[in-house]
């Protein structure tokens, strides 16, 4: 787990899309999306 997946993830929650996130965060969608899938299979659990 990174420090950035975590700011991704709070990104993801306080938007109300991935794609606003994405945009907020200055990556694409797609990668917002892989990131917060790498941070769940280290959790073990769904965000």
């Amino acid at each position: 787990m990174t420090l950035e997946q975590i700011d991704y993830f709070i990104c993801a929650a306080q938007s109300r899309t991935f794609f606003d996130a994405a945009e907020a965060m200055h990556i694409s969608q797609s990668s917002l999306s892989k990131q917060i899938m790498k941070l769940e299979k280290e959790l073990e659990l769904t965000l």
